[in-house]
């Protein structure tokens, strides 16, 4: 949302990439205020720095941490972790029931991907103030955000993906009825047709 805004102000290229790229160079002083992350800790075989992180942020949420985070793992199960297979991409298609799934969800992406960036980098294009029309794509986006949180809460994963999915589409299919003159209608529609 903050995008539009300051293109609308800064109408020169070069100075708003520059105005949109210092500001993230103060992150970079959130390095001494970030611990390191305990998982990545515990895989180098730091397991007291893990620990200690862990303890700092129990005290910080209010929650007793128990005596013992991480309990060394026996002789026995460390040579079992270390005999395991390691995995590939092949995997995906060693049986049936799995290639149809990852086949399936391939498609899936790549026709998400394609629809949704298609549509963002088509906002341009819309009728109207192209700075309005971005900065109401994002805010859709938001509210979207929300929404996805809300239905994957209480529905399951099928019903939803293909519920939007279905959704999405027929809002697409429906912009080509509406006539030239409601282009505030169609322009709603895409930006509903977008969210999913």
């Amino acid at each position: 949302m903050l995008l539009p805004l300051f293109a609308f102000f800064i109408r020169d290229w070069k100075m708003l990439v520059l105005g949109l790229t210092l500001p993230s160079f103060l992150f970079g002083l959130l390095w001494w205020f970030i611990p390191e992350s305990p998982r990545w800790l515990v895989s180098q075989g730091r397991r007291e720095q893990a620990e200690d992180i862990l303890r700092s942020a129990a005290k910080k949420n209010k929650v007793e941490a128990p005596l013992m985070i991480f309990s060394p793992l026996p002789v026995r199960q460390n040579l079992k972790l270390r005999k395991k297979r390691a995995h590939n991409i092949c995997d995906l298609f060693s049986s049936n029931n799995i290639r149809w799934i990852s086949v399936t969800l391939w498609l899936i992406w790549n026709t998400v991907a394609m629809s949704y960036f298609g549509l963002s980098l088509n906002t341009s294009n819309l009728h109207g103030n192209i700075y309005f029309s971005c900065f109401m794509s994002a805010v859709v986006e938001i509210l979207v955000d929300v929404l996805s949180w809300i239905t994957f809460r209480w529905c399951s994963r099928r019903l939803t993906i293909s519920a939007t999915i279905t959704m999405s589409g027929l809002l697409l299919f429906v912009i080509q009825l509406i006539p030239a003159s409601l282009i505030s209608l169609a322009i709603a529609r895409e930006m509903m047709g977008i969210s999913p």
